[in-house]
């Protein structure tokens, strides 16, 4: 798969979780910009093409569209792993984003004509906002509530492409939550094993998330994989500890997980 079409993927992903596209391709940011100038341009008409897609399909079915949430407390079904290599890469872009009312604005690096709702320049590829001002890491978010993990929340990751969650209250544990697959030597808390991890390219080892009670927050981190580790997109630096928000995409090598955060009494 080649370096646009991943881009294009993790772009539709976070779009399917309700990331608007702005802040999507904030996120996407650092990777654009290392790409050739005529793969930049191809890149924003795919991306022009999909959201023009979606707002045709959407014109055609004004029916809401809500996202199903899978409660937490009831049980988990088993599903045939063999069906999950495709599933778990394809999302579908959401039909219920609202376009602005037309109009165009000026490139300020070119100067070329773009319609006010892009993101990238057609004709030179670059962004049409200037980069924000703040020292803020990338992918965090000023407001501090979506990353608050509590004594009493309660962790779900959620594998794409299939309808299992894990439940885990990484508070309660001594040791870090290691994510991976498991087998005679290796023991870990949640086992990718069944949902293709091998051939996804998930080590047995892959990452471990660690709850830091001083902040109330999840940290991940890791664990010098060859096929890395990733948060809405970003690759995790060797042994870089990231937190984790509500909502995250966390992939490991080519299986995607989305976490949410909730809160129990019990």
């Amino acid at each position: 798969m080649s370096t646009i079409q991943e881009l294009i993927q993790v772009y539709i992903g976070m779009r399917a979780q309700g990331i608007d596209a702005k802040r999507a391709l904030e996120i996407l940011r650092p990777q654009i910009n290392v790409l050739p100038a005529d793969e930049q341009v191809d890149l924003v008409k795919q991306i022009r093409q999909l959201e023009a897609q979606d707002a045709e399909e959407r014109r055609g079915d004004s029916r809401p569209s809500k996202p199903t949430i899978k409660p937490i407390s009831k049980p988990l079904p088993r599903v045939d792993p063999n069906t999950l290599n495709t599933n778990a890469r394809t999302l579908p872009i959401p039909s219920d984003l609202k376009q602005p009312v037309p109009a165009m604005v000026n490139c300020p690096h070119c100067g070329r004509p773009n319609g006010a709702t892009e993101k990238i320049c057609f004709s030179c590829g670059k962004f049409l906002d200037a980069p924000e001002s703040s020292t803020r890491q990338l992918g965090e978010n000023s407001n501090s509530r979506d990353s608050f993990f509590g004594s009493e929340s309660v962790l779900v990751l959620m594998v794409r492409g299939s309808n299992v969650s894990f439940k885990i209250r990484p508070q309660r544990k001594q040791h870090p939550v290691v994510l991976g697959r498991a087998d005679a030597s290796v023991r870990v808390d949640v086992d990718l094993t069944e949902f293709g991890a091998a051939t996804m390219g998930v080590s047995r080892n892959h990452a471990s998330i660690h709850y830091d009670q001083e902040h109330a927050t999840l940290n991940v981190m890791d664990q010098n994989t060859v096929n890395g580790t990733y948060i809405n997109g970003v690759k995790l630096l060797p042994s870089e500890v990231r937190v984790l928000r509500h909502g995250d995409e966390l992939r490991l090598g080519q299986l995607v997980l989305t976490l949410h955060f909730y809160f129990a009494s019990d």
